[in-house]
């Protein structure tokens, strides 16, 4: 029995070494910083202690750093609440102004407007919704069990080692992501595929919904009469992308900021030459430039009386 418990006890941690030094299985896709199940989870989970929070879809949550805007706006705390495929609708924007501090000085949102994220399809679609419900149980389970179960994933050493040394031969290329705990994911594509998103788009897109837009622009009356000032932006994209959105949603933008200044909402309009790697979203030095010029102009833009957005 001795003899028994001490080969145990040698052969665990080998055990455990060589699950993580062996090559991993054929993927394109490399992940770095937090943990992609852990940094879902809590996101959908932060406490109401933000004075910023950056509202949207994809392009907002892989577009805009929180860090890159500190830089500009100054002690603020700010917190990338975008998720994929996410529709503005009540629900969301509820939990989205719910994360601002109740005694912050000057609580302010910021929403990433993307055609579709107006659409039925969006409020269906609704990545927030997907994790916010998810069992209490399983939200640990992932936070905690996923890195475990990817270590001793099952592996073919062989055509995994290939698949590194020369992922261009199987078609693979590789996908960057690098998971930020203030809720950013830095990405990018090698080699880039700039129509690869338009596909999954036209397969997706659909009109604007009327009454999506008249939720969004009451959240943004009650939240100016609150006292919280609320920017709106059209995340930068490829020009086919935008061409697609527009022709495939009938959005149009004129109308739609009209609106919005109209319920009290400050449109902000980002007019340097950003990069997408994908057709949709922003490449990683693409995305920090973007977050320093919306934090720019944000702390520019004249506040209410009494009300102001700390800056450098």
């Amino acid at each position: 029995m001795d003899r028994t418990l001490v080969a145990l006890g040698l052969a665990a941690p080998l055990l455990v070494a060589a699950a993580r030094l062996s090559p991993r299985p054929p993927t394109y896709l490399v992940s770095t910083g937090v943990t992609e199940e852990r940094f879902w989870v809590m996101k959908a989970r932060l406490p109401p202690s933000f004075d910023l929070v950056l509202a949207g879809d994809s392009r907002v949550y892989r577009g805009l750093s929180p860090a890159a805007m500190r830089e500009v706006l100054k002690g603020r705390r700010i917190a990338n609440f975008g998720f994929p495929g996410c529709g503005l609708t009540r629900p969301y924007l509820e939990a989205a102004s719910a994360l601002l501090d109740p005694g912050s000085q000057a609580p302010a949102i910021v929403v990433g407007v993307t055609p579709h994220s107006l659409t039925p399809h969006a409020a269906r679609d609704n990545g927030f919704l997907a994790e916010k419900k998810r069992p209490w149980m399983q939200a640990n389970m992932r936070m905690y069990l996923a890195p475990v179960e990817r270590t001793f994933a099952p592996i073919d050493p062989n055509t995994s080692l290939k698949v590194w040394l020369h992922p261009e031969e199987f078609g693979y290329g590789r996908y960057f992501e690098d998971f930020h705990e203030d809720g950013w994911v830095a990405s990018r594509h090698e080699p880039e595929r700039p129509d690869q998103a338009l596909g999954e788009y036209r397969r997706v897109l659909e009109p604007v919904s009327a009454d999506i837009l008249d939720e969004l622009f009451d959240h943004v009356r009650r939240w100016n009469s609150a006292g919280r000032r609320v920017f709106g932006f059209r995340p930068p994209t490829s020009d086919a992308m935008a061409g697609l959105e527009v022709s495939m949603t009938r959005f149009d933008e004129a109308r739609f900021v009209e609106g919005f200044e109209h319920a009290g909402g400050v449109w902000l309009r980002p007019e340097a030459a950003y990069h997408s790697y994908d057709g949709s979203h922003l490449r990683e030095d693409s995305a920090i430039q973007l977050s320093r010029d919306l934090a720019t102009a944000m702390a520019a833009s004249p506040a209410p009386t009494g009300q102001a957005i700390p800056s450098r």
